[in-house]
């Protein structure tokens, strides 16, 4: 979880420690099996939880910005990244 490499803690927080972006990992240990969580750390991007698809959104300036839409009408587009 802590490791550089898989880069899980920029997304996912345990006890409210890491990003807030993905869901929370407290219970994912009791709650999912071993080959799903296996899979989910080689292919993080296999199985999304149901509101937690992120978006890439280009600008009218040009910025480029990726996050998981919070709420949205037909002024604004608020995201969480």
């Amino acid at each position: 979880y802590r490791s550089a490499e898989l880069a899980c803690q920029k997304c996912h927080a345990i006890a409210g420690v890491g990003g807030q972006v993905g869901p929370g990992l407290e219970s994912i240990g009791a709650s999912a099996q071993d080959d799903y969580l296996v899979e989910s750390l080689l292919l993080p991007n296999k199985a999304v939880k149901e509101g937690y698809h992120a978006m890439v959104v280009a600008t009218a300036d040009g910025q480029v910005v990726t996050g998981i839409r919070v709420r949205e009408d037909d002024q604004q587009l608020a995201l969480r990244d």
